[in-house]
């Protein structure tokens, strides 16, 4: 069962609906709006959404320290790092070539919601 501990969030304006995208990987774009695709892997998260604004105009909780829920985007089992995948956002496993993310606390198969330690990384795995 994933669960979301101690943190710290911020709030930034969503740069893309989220209906049905929270619990992703988030980075920041460079008019600083929070978005979960297309950015992977050449950019590093800033955080994990935490809740669902359905447009551009509301604003988008992002938990950044601590620990979060986090969709999977495949079977992972607790203890394994993870990146953010390029097109949702979901947590899979990392790759060489992709920023890591954090480490897992609770594993899932695709499709449910684990629990991450975010371990935000400045080099490529």
């Amino acid at each position: 069962m994933a669960v979301q501990g101690p943190n710290l969030a911020l709030t930034l304006k969503a740069g893309e609906s989220f209906t049905d995208k929270e619990n992703r990987f988030v980075w920041m774009s460079a008019d600083m709006t929070g978005k979960y695709s297309t950015g992977f892997p050449t950019v590093q998260a800033v955080g994990v959404s935490n809740n669902q604004p359905a447009g551009t105009t509301e604003e988008l909780s992002v938990v950044v320290v601590g620990i979060a829920k986090v969709e999977l985007g495949g079977t992972l089992t607790a203890g394994a790092r993870v990146s953010a995948e390029a097109a949702t956002g979901k947590a899979i496993a990392a790759i060489t070539s992709y920023f890591p993310q954090g480490i897992l606390l609770t594993g899932g198969s695709s499709g449910d919601l684990a629990s991450v330690l975010l371990t935000p990384a400045t080099v490529i795995a």
